[in-house]
């Protein structure tokens, strides 16, 4: 059987660090990307690959980019030594420095496809014995307006798919980054795969073409979130079998969003946290590389405890004592969806405004058809006709999606008593 094992990888900007995630006194070259890089290797060379495929922005622009050419270097040899060929286009960020790179390591299985804007396509291991065709086109050092498809012309070859690379914006959010459409790659006829860069977040659109984008193989900060790491794939037989993710990346971003609700005096908060977090560490075990997951914690609900549940958040934000016992890092936690808790029939005895509110709750969570409720939610319809009608409204969103009278009356009445009773208490 006719096997072809390759490796994928892209935006790997050397020269960066993780940030967000580094504890009190740890060094910050833990979770760099020359780290990353060098499990990238370490895993081409146990996965047995015969190709190492690089999408651009491996070194990062800037001074960055000179930390980058010893670790490219380095990682480039050892592959050498180990048999294993690297392919790869330059990106946006690298556009003037890695014709430089690839030409600083002599004697190596280094490949520099489509220089200068130029579609390039060869034949691997050689026109003699084709198994894989791959066809590039590097990102000039200029800009360009999008991604020349007219100017590439695929030619098959029987028994070799082919892959083809570039950096570039296929989500067409940017035109300053050879943006293309989903659409246009698609129907490029004799394209079996396309191996993409430049967007950050991992992606995989089954065929026909495969389209992979490998995202950055370490998260690089918390706009970066879930699984990140190099794409394994395997051809059998002249075709693509398999594509998959070898999560590597020592840093796995989270948002996460916990209900405190019932949450009394007898629960201690970081505990109750820690719960929460068990599905995300659980997600993570079985991982060849265990990353610090650095999360950022969305309270809500309502509890009694108000008071106490904010000087928690300040000391575990502070000293962190989850990250003694688990590779978490609390990035920030935020409380401003946590509510009070309170009777709304306790308040709205109160003589002041914070009794006016409770009132008004009170009438409109009355299912019936009290005059009350039928006077605020009739106040409520001519003052948000009153605001739509007028020339000056812009359409933010827009008058369908609007929320009912009563839905919007509650929400900004539960808003208003929560900031009184919170400014009541001393409390942000």
């Amino acid at each position: 059987m006719s096997q072809v094992k390759i490796l994928c990888a892209g935006d790997l900007h050397l020269g960066r660090t993780s940030s967000k995630c580094i504890h009190d006194g740890e060094e910050s070259t833990v979770h760099s990307t020359r780290e990353a890089w060098t499990r990238i290797v370490d895993c081409a060379i146990e996965y047995g690959a015969d190709l190492l495929l690089l999408s651009g922005d491996i070194a990062d622009d800037g001074g960055n980019q000179y930390e980058a050419m010893g670790p490219f270097e380095a990682g480039i040899r050892r592959l050498t030594e180990s048999g294993i060929d690297v392919v790869m286009v330059a990106g946006n960020h690298d556009a003037r420095v890695l014709p430089r790179l690839s030409g600083m390591v002599a004697d190596s299985r280094l490949r520099l496809l489509g220089r200068n804007g130029v579609w390039e396509q060869v034949h691997w291991p050689s026109d003699d014995a084709p198994r894989l065709t791959l066809a590039g086109w590097s990102f000039p050092a200029g800009k360009v307006a999008t991604l020349p498809l007219d100017e590439f012309a695929p030619v098959p070859c029987d028994g070799a798919p082919l892959i083809a690379i570039a950096h570039t914006d296929y989500r067409y959010a940017d035109p300053d980054y050879v943006p293309v459409r989903l659409d246009d790659l698609r129907a490029k006829a004799g394209v079996d795969m396309w191996l993409l860069g430049h967007l950050h977040a991992p992606e995989l659109l089954d065929g026909p073409p495969i389209i992979l984008n490998p995202g950055s193989p370490q998260a690089l900060d918390p706009g970066e979130p879930g699984m990140h790491g190099p794409w394994l794939a395997e051809i059998r037989d002249g075709r693509i079998r398999r594509v998959e993710q070898a999560p590597l990346s020592s840093v796995a971003y989270h948002d996460i969003t916990i209900d405190v609700t019932g949450l009394g005096e007898e629960d201690e908060i970081a505990a109750f946290i820690l719960q929460a977090l068990e599905p995300v560490e659980a997600s993570h075990r079985s991982r060849a590389v265990t990353p610090r997951i650095s999360c950022r914690l969305r309270l809500t609900g309502r509890t009694s405890m108000l008071a106490g549940l904010c000087a928690d958040v300040g000391n575990i934000l502070m000293e962190q004592p989850l990250r003694d016992a688990h590779n978490i890092y609390l990035e920030q936690i935020d409380i401003s969806g946590v509510g009070p808790s309170y009777n709304l029939a306790d308040l709205q005895q109160r003589p002041d405004i914070i009794g006016t509110l409770a009132g008004m709750l009170c009438d409109l969570e009355d299912a019936g058809t009290s005059s009350a409720r039928r006077s605020l939610l009739r106040g409520a319809e001519e003052q948000m006709q009153r605001v739509t009608n007028n020339v000056a409204y812009r359409e933010g969103v827009s008058r369908d999606e609007l929320p009912a009278p009563d839905v919007l009356l509650k929400s900004e009445c539960r808003r208003l008593l929560d900031a009184l009773l919170r400014q009541e208490e001393g409390r942000p």
